[in-house]
C-alpha cells in the first residue's frame, strides 16, 4: 500500500491532535482552523473505517485503535526525522573540487592570497 502526500499529512495532523489532546492547539500550531483539522481527521477515519478519536465539547482522546496508530505513526516519523538529520551531515565540509578559469594576472593578484596552498 502506497501513501499519498495527503494521507501522510492527515496522519501527521492526527498525531499532532493526539499529542496536544486538542484540535485548537494543533490548529494553532499548523496555522489553520480547528474545523479544517476536524474535517481532515473525519475523512481519515472514513478512509480507514475506524474511529480514531473520541471527541466531546471539552476534550479529545484517542480510541484504543487511535492510540495504537499514533504509536506506530510516531515511530515512523521519528525514523524519517532521524534519516533527515543524518542527511544534513553530508552537506558539511568539502564536497568536491572547483576549477577556475581566470587570467594569469588575476590568479596571481586576487586568488593566490585568498586560497590556501
Amino acid at each position: 500500500m502506497s501513501l499519498s502526500r495527503a494521507e501522510v499529512y492527515d496522519l501527521s495532523i492526527f498525531l499532532l491532535i493526539v499529542q496536544y489532546r486538542s484540535f485548537r492547539k494543533a490548529a494553532d500550531n499548523l496555522g489553520v482552523t480547528a474545523s479544517a483539522l476536524s474535517h481532515r481527521v473525519k475523512a481519515l477515519e472514513e478512509r480507514l473505517g475506524v474511529r480514531l478519536l473520541n471527541r466531546t465539547s471539552r476534550s479529545v482522546a484517542p480510541t484504543v485503535a487511535g492510540s495504537a496508530l499514533a504509536e506506530k505513526v510516531s515511530a515512523g516519523l521519528d525514523l524519517i526525522n532521524s534519516g533527515l538529520e543524518e542527511l544534513h551531515g553530508h552537506h558539511e565540509g568539502t564536497a568536491g573540487s572547483v576549477r577556475l578559469n581566470v587570467l594569469r594576472d588575476a590568479s596571481t593578484l586576487l586568488l593566490r592570497p585568498a586560497l590556501p596552498i
